[in-house]
């Protein structure tokens, strides 16, 4: 991958968590959620299984296991997004 097509995928992933951001402020119940599951993770970055995937295993986005199911914490996919913009 290349350097232009990494700034890419930092862009789109910083517009779409900070969307997830705004939506979840202008929701009803006022309370911010703090865990997602891997699908709600899927449809914020509009991403496939295979890409979250490759995201966990390359470390750019830490997972949180409970049995079977995947959790991803807010203040992680913040770290996430942070580290992205970093590099």
């Amino acid at each position: 991958m290349n350097n232009q097509e990494q700034n890419e995928i930092r862009r789109i992933f910083q517009e779409e968590l900070e969307k997830a951001n705004h939506e979840n402020e202008n929701s009803k119940s006022k309370s911010k959620k703090s865990i997602y599951t891997r699908k709600e993770v899927l449809g914020i970055f509009d991403i496939c299984e295979t890409t979250l995937f490759l995201w966990k295993r390359a470390g750019k986005i830490k997972a949180h296991t409970i049995g079977r199911r995947v959790f991803f914490k807010h203040e992680d996919i913040m770290d996430a997004l942070g580290s992205q913009s970093a590099t």
